[in-house]
C-alpha cells in the first residue's frame, strides 16, 4: 500500500470515529470553567456553538447559565430576544445579574418581567432598579436560592403584596403577619442594599426576613449606624453566614457615635448561635461584587 493509500485510509477512520455525548460535555465543561477564568473560554464556546447544530445547542447550554446584563438597555433586549427564540437558551439560565448602566433601567419593567418568566430554571437574581417590583417579580416560575436587591425594592415588593392579599382576604394592612413570596420560598442568600439616607434596610430586616429560612445575609450599606440594634435580632438564630459591608468607608461626623461605627455596630450585642462566617469590610467587597 502507498503512502497516498495508508493517508486515505487514516482519514477514513478518522471520520469514522463518534466521540459519546458525555466525552463532548466533559470537553463542553472544561471550557466553562475557562470561560470564569478569561474571556478565551468564552470565545471557544462561541465559536464551538456556531461550528454546527449539535455543539450549538451543548455550548449555549453553557453559555447561558450564568448571564451578566451591565451594560445599556440595549442589551437587555438583545438577551430577552435570546431565550425567547430558542427555548434551551432559557431553561440553561441558573444566575442572571441585572445592572444596566441606564438609570432610566426601571422604564423597562414590561421588558424585565417577560425575560423572567421564560426562565424556569433561575436560581439567583441579581436585580436592579424596579418601578413595580410586586408585579415584575411576584408571579415568577422560578423558586430563587439567592437574591440580590435594593432593600427599598424589597420592602416594596412585601408591602404591596400585603396590601393586596389584604384586600382580598379581608385582613387589615397594619397587621403583623409578614408577607410571603411564593418565588422566594426555598431562599437561603439574601443580598440587600441600602442608601445612605434610607432607613428601608432595617425595615426590610425587621418586617419581611422572618418567613424565608435564609442563612447566608449579605448587607451592603453606606449606614453609618444601626439606630435600632434589634434589626439582626429575627434573623440571628438562623444564620451560618453574615457579611456586612460599607459602601463609602466614610467615618463618622462628630454628632454620631464613634466608638462603634458601620458596620461594627450592627452586630454589638447580638449571639448568633450557628454563624460559622463573618465579614465586616468596607469599600471592597462592593467594588468586587459589581465587577
Amino acid at each position: 500500500m502507498d503512502m497516498h493509500s495508508q493517508s486515505g485510509a487514516s482519514s477514513d477512520v478518522t471520520r469514522g470515529i463518534l466521540l459519546p455525548i458525555e466525552t463532548w460535555k466533559s470537553i463542553f465543561s472544561f471550557l466553562c470553567q475557562q470561560t470564569r477564568e478569561d474571556i478565551t473560554g468564552t470565545r471557544d464556546l462561541l465559536s464551538l456553538s456556531r461550528t454546527c447544530s449539535a455543539f450549538q445547542f451543548e455550548a449555549e447550554s453553557i453559555l447561558y447559565h450564568h448571564v451578566r446584563l451591565t451594560q445599556s438597555p440595549a442589551q437587555l433586549l438583545t438577551f430577552a430576544s435570546a431565550v425567547a427564540n430558542y427555548v434551551h437558551r432559557a431553561e440553561a439560565v441558573r444566575a442572571l445579574y441585572l445592572q444596566l448602566s441606564d438609570y432610566d433601567s426601571y422604564r423597562l419593567d414590561g421588558v424585565k418581567k417577560t425575560v423572567l418568566q421564560r426562565l424556569p430554571n433561575l436560581k439567583s437574581l441579581h436585580i436592579d432598579r424596579l418601578e413595580d417590583p410586586h408585579d415584575v417579580l411576584v408571579h415568577s416560575p422560578f423558586r430563587l436560592r439567592s437574591f440580590g436587591i435594593n432593600g427599598r425594592v424589597f420592602v416594596r415588593l412585601h408591602s404591596e403584596g400585603h396590601r393586596r392579599m389584604s384586600k382580598i382576604e379581608g385582613c387589615p394592612e397594619e397587621s403583623d403577619v409578614a408577607s410571603r413570596c411564593e418565588f422566594l420560598s426555598e431562599l437561603t442568600t439574601l443580598t440587600l442594599y441600602q442608601n445612605y439616607r434610607s432607613t428601608t434596610l432595617l425595615d426590610a430586616l425587621q418586617n419581611y426576613c422572618t418567613p424565608y429560612n435564609i442563612t447566608y445575609l449579605n448587607i451592603v450599606s453606606s449606614l453609618i449606624r444601626f439606630k435600632d440594634r434589634s434589626s439582626l435580632y429575627a434573623l440571628a438564630d438562623q444564620l451560618v453566614s453574615l457579611r456586612l459591608h460599607s459602601v463609602s468607608g466614610r467615618s463618622p461626623p462628630h454628632t454620631m457615635e464613634r466608638t462603634y461605627p458601620w458596620p461594627i455596630n450592627a452586630v454589638m450585642d447580638h449571639v448568633f448561635p450557628r454563624l460559622e462566617y463573618l465579614e465586616l469590610d468596607e469599600d471592597s467587597y462592593i467594588q468586587k461584587f459589581l465587577c
